[in-house]
């Protein structure tokens, strides 16, 4: 509750981006998180955790929650860009939930499935269909495109890295 009224009150103060608002907004939810898991890491056994009636270990948490941040969070991240950066006519007041969000979440998705399960330069191969259109598109819609693809590579190299980072994490702790 404490983090939504900060966020409440740095949007309606008026002075920050949309974009700046999200970042720190995000910030003070995952620096709750390390606090919580740092609190909790002497009381729990974390190497590996029950949910759902599944044992997952860290690596296979961690590739949930960066899927469902590029996924979802990417969205955000790629409407504020684009808020900031691109042609006025692009600017909108809410992210609408229609097809073309639909198809960047699969796009998202995949692209971070490839990295991780298969080789991490596989991770362009999913943005390669929006470059070619964004190549037969008008100028305009060319940038468009562009910003998109450009904005959700790197939210998924980041989500990539957050899952690498767990997975070496993972390996060099005692006992693994």
């Amino acid at each position: 509750m404490a983090i939504e009224v900060v966020t409440i009150r740095l949007r309606n103060w008026g002075h920050l981006s949309g974009l700046s608002v999200l970042l720190i907004d995000q910030a003070m939810h995952i620096l709750s998180l390390v606090i919580l898991v740092a609190i909790a890491t002497p009381l729990l056994p974390l190497e590996t955790v029950t949910t759902f009636g599944m044992e997952l270990n860290p690596v296979w948490i961690a590739l949930g929650c960066a899927l469902i941040g590029v996924a979802f969070m990417g969205s955000i991240i790629i409407f504020e860009v684009s808020n900031i950066v691109g042609s006025d006519d692009w600017s909108q007041d809410i992210l609408p939930y229609d097809r073309a969000r639909v198809l960047g979440l699969l796009e998202r998705s995949a692209a971070l499935l490839l990295a991780t399960m298969i080789n991490p330069a596989l991770v362009v191969l999913p943005f390669i269909p929006r470059v070619v259109v964004a190549i037969r598109s008008d100028a305009t819609e060319r940038a468009r495109q562009m910003i998109v693809a450009a904005v959700g590579l790197a939210v998924c190299i980041a989500g990539w890295a957050f899952v690498a980072f767990v997975a070496l994490s993972a390996n060099s702790a005692p006992g693994s």
